[in-house]
Formats: structure tokens, sequence, C-alpha cells
């Protein structure tokens, strides 16, 4: 891509790129997913800046979304510490997969990012991160397996939206390997949190 090409060799040069990245993407979702069912996952605490973490996820996002008809807020609660310890590589994960997922499904409107305290106790932090957005929504029989290997909700939803079903089961997974928990809400049409 970094070669003087014809819009045709650029286009099959990118076509190249995005499939390549595709397939890095399973690639390492199998591998966290095995890993994870081998009970070989290691976690790497160290200690990050919360609001520095969260604009840089932001600012990926915000780029991929400036020329969509779709909207990308933040908002951070005052009362989150600056500083947190845990595993920011895998916490990275779980929200690039669920923002992945909200930009995938709302061709139009609003994908919010929002950070508010739950509770702190001493050397302990529980923060709540929340990605909603405005898109397709999720049917009510289908909010209880969402979370499942290989699912994808809909049948037709692989085939129109693509992906492999894993990323949500990954998520988690690694939430609550962490202590966390992890839940949907979403009406059709409507859009899901």
């Amino acid at each position: 891509l970094e070669t003087p090409l014809t819009p045709q060799q650029r286009k099959f040069v990118e076509t190249i790129g995005n499939s390549s990245d595709t397939l890095l993407t399973l690639i390492n979702d199998l591998l966290d997913f095995s890993k994870i069912k081998a009970g070989k996952l290691v976690f790497e605490n160290i200690d990050f800046n919360v609001k520095e973490f969260i604009w840089n996820i932001f600012e990926s996002y915000k780029l991929q979304l400036d020329s969509s008809r779709v909207e990308l807020t933040l908002d951070i609660d005052d009362k989150i510490p600056a500083y947190i310890n845990g595993d920011y590589s895998r916490l990275t994960q779980i929200l690039n997969n669920l923002l992945s997922n909200a930009q995938k499904f709302t061709d139009q409107g609003k994908i919010g990012i929002d950070l508010s305290l739950v509770s702190k106790k001493k050397d302990r932090v529980r923060i709540k991160f929340e990605v909603s957005d405005s898109g397709i929504g999720i049917s009510p029989q289908k909010l209880d397996t969402i979370f499942e290997p290989f699912n994808q909700g809909e049948k037709d939803i692989s085939r129109r939206y693509g992906g492999t079903g894993l990323g949500l089961a990954i998520s988690a997974q690694l939430v609550g390997l962490m202590n966390g928990r992890i839940w949907v809400e979403s009406k059709p049409g409507e859009g899901s949190t």
C-alpha cells in the first residue's frame, strides 16, 4: 500500500489487507478461546490511566465512524480513580468486541461508551463499562444465548454481517475470569446495551 499503485491494484491490495486482518482476528479469537477452555489464559495486572485508556479506544472508533451516519459519544464518571490495576490488553479486547458489534449492527444513529463507578473499597474498584447503540437490536428469545460460542443471534446474521460468533463468548469468559459480570439489554429495532 505504500508504493505507487493503479486504482485497481490499490483496491486488490486493500482487499488482501482487509481479508488478512479478518483472518488474523479469527485465528486470535480461536487461540484465546482455546486458552480459556484449557485454563491457560494468564492475566497481566498493571497500573494504567483509565481516562487515557478509554480515550484511546474512543479515538480509534471515532476515526472509523467519522464518514458514517453514526455518532460516537463518551461519558466518564468523575468519581472513577485516575489509575486502576488490571489487564489493560484484555479489557481493550472486551471493549473492542463490544464496540465492533455496535458498529457492525448500527447503520445510523448513535453508539455510546459510558463508564461509571459502581463501588470503591480500599484497593478494589468496580467500574461499569457500558456500550450502547441504536442499531438493529436482538430479539428477546436470543438474549439468553448471545454470549454462547459461535452464536450470532438470527440465522442470517452471519451471512449478512459476517463474524464467527466468538467475540461475545470470549468477552463473557474474560469478564467472568476477572470476577466481573456482563449482560445485555436490547429491543429489536431500538438497539442494544
